[in-house]
């Protein structure tokens, strides 16, 4: 917010900073070199590694699973490309090392949850630091299911999104588009209250061990907020 608040209230002035920034000067400069080298392919030197780990966290395959490797691979070619003077080369072709790979896995490692889902990242994200601290608040540590459990209303959950992101989830979009994408990945099912037929009461299927304060380093506060687009 403060970023955008500097950029409309003095355009120049803040185009000015970000020319200035040595950081971003740095990049620059990075991007130019990258592109002026013509690297043309990008060999990955090690592929076992790659299949080894991707296959250890992934016992069971999936379809899928053909597509998202190929996701994977994307950003180990990436960081080899950033750092290319000092990979391998052989003409217009680097070859990407296990730095490489290690640096891939800890960006896959914070999506793939989610891929796996079927879930944008911000709508799994809801699930972690929103859903399931609010059951657990209403319900403690009982059992996933109905019986003996209080399912949460929607207004549960979007009061619960606002103490998480300072600010009020639309209904209609938490209706519409959240809670529908929640229940087809199988993360909750939706009831009638039985107390009220019109309303329906949210239960999560499968919890999951989180703390109370989740790790915020996918979160809505660190990212964009939900474009309606489903990564598959």
């Amino acid at each position: 917010m403060s970023e955008k608040l500097k950029k409309e209230t003095d355009a120049e002035a803040y185009r000015r900073l970000l020319d200035d920034n040595p950081e971003r000067q740095l990049l620059r400069q990075r991007i130019l070199a990258v592109r002026q080298a013509q690297i043309k392919h990008i060999k990955i030197a090690q592929p076992g590694i790659i299949e080894a780990r991707f296959f250890d966290s992934n016992r069971i395959l999936k379809p899928r699973h053909s597509r998202d490797i190929g996701r994977l691979i994307a950003p180990v070619k990436a960081f080899a490309l950033l750092n290319l003077w000092f990979r391998e080369q052989d003409g217009d072709s680097i070859a990407a090392n296990e730095e490489d790979i290690g640096e891939a896995f800890k960006v896959w490692d914070t999506i793939c949850e989610s891929q796996d889902l079927g879930l944008p990242p911000y709508i799994y994200q809801i699930y972690r630091e929103v859903v399931l601290p609010a059951w657990y608040e209403k319900n403690g540590d009982r059992a996933v299911g109905l019986e003996g459990a209080t399912g949460l209303g929607r207004q549960d959950i979007i009061q619960k999104h606002y103490e998480v992101y300072g600010r009020f989830i639309p209904d209609w979009q938490l209706r519409q588009q959240i809670l529908p994408m929640l229940e087809t990945a199988g993360l909750i099912i939706q009831e009638s209250d039985p107390n009220d037929k019109r309303k329906k009461l949210i239960y999560p299927t499968a919890l999951l061990t989180i703390s109370h304060s989740a790790d915020s380093g996918n979160s809505e506060q660190n990212g964009d907020t939900f474009s309606g687009e489903i990564v598959s």
